[in-house]
């Protein structure tokens, strides 16, 4: 693989996305009047990915018209519904047929990275000096990254970056309701109570607030609500005050978290369903205008 081709690979890492393992099957040029600086021919490279309900992937999308007019690269698109995305990718994993880019988990990065079924990040650091930074400036990132061969297979997302202030999510709301009702935004926690409060008392037959499924992923409402009671991102994970690990549940912010999802579900400001719903449940019910 020339390194022209890792080149473009690693500036698409950054983005946060895993490449694939250089095995032969991956990377193909093809055609004869292609795009790039240094090269004839297009470069083709396969993207493991899952439909939305709301943007259906295309291979039209102009943002990948100007990359192919720039770099010569195209994306040959292997699209997957979201139930069936983690199956496809693990048996992609399993059977070493992973595509170029694909997104798999830290765990499934450096376990299976030293099986050469992703790249070894190390071998191309001194062409990616970004990603190298990355690494130097975030240890926690590499440690979580690095297989047991010591090689880097990830670029993992930091919850604890500064620049996000621990939170990579942002809150969703209908902003036709918010303009019609003349609500603002809330900025702590006893507003956000009173923006539901308004909205319910707005729209009486709706639930103003719902959470993706599961409670505990990175956007269910424990993790979410846990996080804001007890700085703790999950059952346990680093203290935000002190330099150790911590038990969520064992911190007196989390009785807190508690209580107050049980006021929300108690004055019916929560979906009483938010335990049960399917991701594709949960965005139906916004794409159709049934929560506010």
């Amino acid at each position: 693989m020339s390194k022209r081709m890792m080149a473009i690979i690693l500036s698409a890492v950054m983005l946060s996305v895993l490449t694939a393992g250089c095995s032969g099957k991956g990377g193909k040029q093809e055609g004869a009047n292609g795009g790039g600086t240094d090269s004839q021919k297009p470069i083709s490279f396969s993207w493991l990915v899952y439909d939305r309900p709301e943007g259906k992937v295309k291979n039209d999308w102009e943002i990948f018209k100007e990359i192919e007019a720039k770099t010569g690269v195209k994306v040959d698109w292997q699209v997957v519904s979201q139930e069936g995305l983690t199956e496809k990718r693990q048996i992609m994993i399993a059977t070493n047929t992973v595509t170029d880019f694909s997104q798999p988990t830290n765990q499934e990065a450096r376990e299976n990275g030293p099986e050469n079924v992703f790249l070894n990040l190390n071998d191309y650091l001194d062409i990616a000096p970004n990603l190298k930074k990355f690494y130097e400036t975030y240890p926690e990132a590499k440690a979580v990254a690095t297989g047991a061969d010591g090689g880097i297979y990830d670029v993992p997302v930091l919850e604890g970056d500064p620049a996000g202030k621990g939170f990579n999510y942002i809150w969703m709301a209908r902003k036709d309701l918010m303009d019609k009702y003349n609500l603002k935004a809330p900025t702590n926690i006893n507003e956000f109570y009173q923006f539901l409060k308004d909205l319910k008392a707005k729209e009486p037959d709706s639930y103003p607030l719902s959470f993706n499924t599961p409670v505990t992923a990175d956007t269910g409402m424990y993790t979410v609500f846990g996080k804001i009671f007890t700085g703790i991102t999950g059952f346990f994970n680093q203290s935000p005050t002190e330099d150790k690990y911590e038990f969520a549940p064992y911190n007196s912010g989390y009785k807190d978290a508690l209580v107050f999802m049980n006021k929300l579900y108690t004055e019916q400001l929560l979906d009483p369903e938010f335990y049960l719903l399917t991701p594709d449940q949960w965005e139906e019910r916004f794409l159709k205008g049934s929560l506010p």
